[in-house]
């Protein structure tokens, strides 16, 4: 039946699903009842990777994966002394070549496809660095401005010789 066609179409398809089994279920929004509630903790290793907090041991703990990713936030506010509002948080399982990053504090870890083993790598905003960003932005948009006024100038100014000059040519 479909199963022999996917096999047919595809032939690394039963390999891969093999490979990738804890993956694909997680990343499944279909829970079945036999699972029941213990694969819906998951087992993560939280790291802080801020400056000031790096060097404190990492917290171990099992929590569920319906937990909202706001809720990670207050507690390595907590734990690691890091402002909740400049937090970033990112989660990688093993074998991940880059940490994916865990951008809306209203979803829930399952969302995200955080799974047993996970680790949560928490970053924090360098809030000089963005005000320095933010301000050479200001500065490159105003000198923008500046050039375009110019030119808006130049260009009135030439309109205005060429007025003045078009009437006396017809007479």
């Amino acid at each position: 039946g479909k199963k022999r066609q996917v096999e047919t179409r595809h032939p690394r398809f039963g390999a891969l699903m093999e490979a990738h089994k804890s993956a694909m279920m997680a990343s499944s929004s279909v829970t079945s009842l036999s699972q029941g509630i213990q694969d819906d903790v998951v087992g993560v290793t939280i790291r802080s990777m801020a400056a000031g907090s790096c060097d404190l041991e990492p917290l171990h703990k099992r929590i569920p994966r319906s937990l909202k990713v706001g809720r990670i936030k207050a507690m390595c506010s907590r734990a690691f002394a890091l402002d909740v509002d400049l937090q970033i948080l990112h989660f990688r399982v093993d074998g991940d070549p880059f940490p994916t990053e865990l951008d809306d504090d209203e979803h829930t870890l399952a969302y995200f496809g955080v799974t047993d083993g996970a680790e949560i790598l928490v970053n924090e905003i360098d809030v000089e660095a963005r005000e320095r960003e933010e301000a050479r932005r200001r500065e490159q948009h105003d000198r923008l401005v500046e050039e375009q006024e110019s030119h808006i100038a130049v260009v009135q100014s030439m309109q205005r010789q060429e007025r003045q000059i078009l009437p006396g040519q017809s007479a």
